[in-house]
């Protein structure tokens, strides 16, 4: 997606439903990003509603592995 360096969705607690989605983003440098962006995005692809993120946050540095795989339990912890 246009301005996105790396996301990931990861879910978080929920009291009614028991989980939610919150996709962590790193943008471009100047990017604007918004939720409804990348929900229409997921439309445009056909993505399955239950699946899209409902909560948005940005970072400034993805965490990655030496790998370059994105730390999805560190994400997970993050206010």
């Amino acid at each position: 997606m246009e301005g996105v360096l790396n996301a990931a969705v990861i879910p978080y607690s929920d009291d009614v439903l028991g989980e939610r989605a919150c996709i962590f983003i790193e943008p471009v440098e100047g990017a604007t990003i918004i939720l409804g962006t990348i929900t229409a995005g997921l439309d445009q692809a056909g993505i399955a509603k239950f699946k899209w993120p409902e909560r948005i946050e940005f970072v400034e540095v993805m965490l990655l592995t030496p790998m370059r795989k994105i730390i999805r339990g560190e994400l997970q912890k993050l206010p």
